[in-house]
């Protein structure tokens, strides 16, 4: 056996650990404290190419022994666009969710599974076979005169 496979030897560990955050969310996370924007909507202007205003420190203190900051604007490159663009995905544009597929049926069972389906979401379907929606149920209007006696 040889040192790199020795089981005494721990394997290397690959990757960011897990729990910590890209440099991109963590990027995006101080910007949003200094500029009060949400996550998403800093990462939204970044994929857009729009530079991204970053308070930076400037080296010198105020009077309070404070540290001062200079707001500084800040472009991405086309990586970094992409990067922004993919972490911002999820909150604009849901993941599509996969669909059934109905396969050897009928075209007449199909029809009757169709017609089902229709009937229980409330929608009619048309001669052309498109859905028509179906009409409101006529509510029934009862009325009374002041004083008249229930029977």
């Amino acid at each position: 056996m040889n040192e790199t496979n020795s089981p005494d030897k721990p394997k290397a560990k690959i990757g960011r650990p897990l729990g910590s955050m890209s440099k991109l969310a963590k990027d995006a996370r101080e910007a949003a404290l200094l500029t009060g924007k949400l996550p998403h909507e800093i990462l939204l202007e970044m994929a857009r190419g729009l530079p991204v205003r970053t308070m930076v420190p400037s080296g010198m203190l105020d009077e309070n022994g404070e540290a001062l900051f200079v707001v500084k604007y800040v472009a991405l490159d086309t990586d970094g666009i992409r990067d922004a663009a993919k972490a911002a995905a999820p909150y604009y544009a849901p993941k599509i969710s996969t669909v059934e597929v109905i396969s050897g049926v009928s075209d007449d069972e199909l029809d009757r599974i169709i017609a089902g389906a229709a009937a229980e979401a409330g929608v009619g379907i048309g001669v052309d076979g498109e859905g028509e929606e179906s009409p409101p149920p006529q509510a029934t209007r009862v009325r009374k005169r002041v004083g008249d006696n229930p029977a």
